[in-house]
């Protein structure tokens, strides 16, 4: 799955902002890659190829205390 320009407006400022980013656009992936780097927070997107967020979130949660925040789609324009 390509990167799409929500994950780009959630990478590319925390990037900017000196932190180190590890974008997953799979939650498999993801939750390995939480158990190999232990990060201080994890942000993820509602929907992921494999686990979906909230499944991401729950494992994490079994694992850890680590901050979550679940980004969800907004349902319409603004």
């Amino acid at each position: 799955e390509e990167p799409s320009s929500a994950d780009d407006s959630l990478a590319a400022p925390l990037a900017a902002a000196g932190f180190e980013v590890r974008a997953c656009l799979d939650g498999g992936v993801a939750l390995e890659t939480f158990v190999r780097e232990l990060p201080d927070l994890i942000v993820t997107r509602e929907r992921l190829a494999g686990l979906d967020g909230f499944e991401l979130a729950r494992r994490v949660r079994e694992l850890s205390d680590v901050p979550v925040v679940l980004v969800a789609p907004a349902d319409g324009p603004a």
